[in-house]
């Protein structure tokens, strides 16, 4: 498992996040995200399938990530 110091934190999480958290998770990556509108098939793949952790807020998303946030649709990565 990844440690926190390599973990990316997504505010907002829609399907092209979800196929760069697979990228992220195959590079070693810890992957957690908020988005208080993700469910159906979209959280199931999230959390089952790449082990993902679903936060209640985006502090708690991006608490531990300094470096590495990605904020969904019409925002860049930051870093």
């Amino acid at each position: 498992m990844a440690s926190q110091a390599n973990a990316v934190g997504f505010v907002g999480f829609d399907e092209i996040s979800l196929e760069l958290a697979d990228s992220l998770v195959c590079s070693g990556y810890a992957v957690q995200a908020f988005d208080p509108k993700l469910d159906g098939p979209l959280e199931a793949e999230f959390l089952e399938r790449l082990g993902g952790i679903r936060c209640a807020s985006v502090m708690e998303a991006t608490r531990v990530v300094v470096n590495n946030v990605f904020y969904g649709t019409a925002m860049s990565c930051i870093q």
